[in-house]
């Protein structure tokens, strides 16, 4: 039986590390969707807005604003080649930041408050972007190898043997 820490132990180094990764994943962002070749919310803070609606979908403390980015970074090539996804996803973001006005009185972006944002979400959870979104982000944040560790996930096993020699019955929570 295998016993592991589940709590991640940071050293200084690694925190001034992940840091430094974290901010440049977020100038490298803002200078993507800074650009002219923009498809989705142009001129505007599209970018960012997809970013906290996938984070608000799938909250989770320990994962960086740039776990958040690259799960959504595909949106972008994917309405370039294909329009309707992109006016699917612009109009989504659109609608949210009209909601956000209208209850608010100002942008989704804006609101200081998750339960606010979560409470727009909840009122788009039928429609076609929300559902769409919701579902790629299963695919592009949870199948993303940088993220497992963060969340407890090992791994696979079965190129290892299996479950049954890497701790399928470790229960250090009961």
């Amino acid at each position: 039986m295998r016993i592991t820490d589940r709590l991640p132990q940071t050293t200084r180094r690694g925190f001034l590390c992940g840091g430094t990764a974290v901010v440049v994943s977020a100038v490298a962002l803002g200078r993507v969707y800074a650009s002219e070749e923009v498809v989705l919310f142009p001129g505007e803070d599209g970018g960012k807005m997809l970013v906290q609606v996938a984070r608000d979908i799938y909250p989770h403390d320990r994962l960086t604003y740039s776990h958040y980015a690259t799960a959504v970074g595909n949106y972008d090539g994917l309405a370039a080649k294909d329009p309707a996804i992109g006016s699917l996803i612009d109009g989504g973001l659109r609608q949210l930041n009209t909601l956000s006005n209208e209850k608010f009185g100002m942008p989704y972006l804006q609101l200081p408050r998750e339960e606010d944002r979560v409470g727009l979400l909840k009122a788009i959870e039928t429609t076609p972007f929300f559902q769409r979104l919701r579902g790629d982000l299963i695919m592009t944040l949870y199948n993303n190898k940088e993220v497992w560790p963060v969340l407890g996930y090992e791994g696979a096993s079965v190129e290892y043997g299996g479950y049954i020699d890497r701790g399928f019955d470790d229960i250090d929570w009961l």
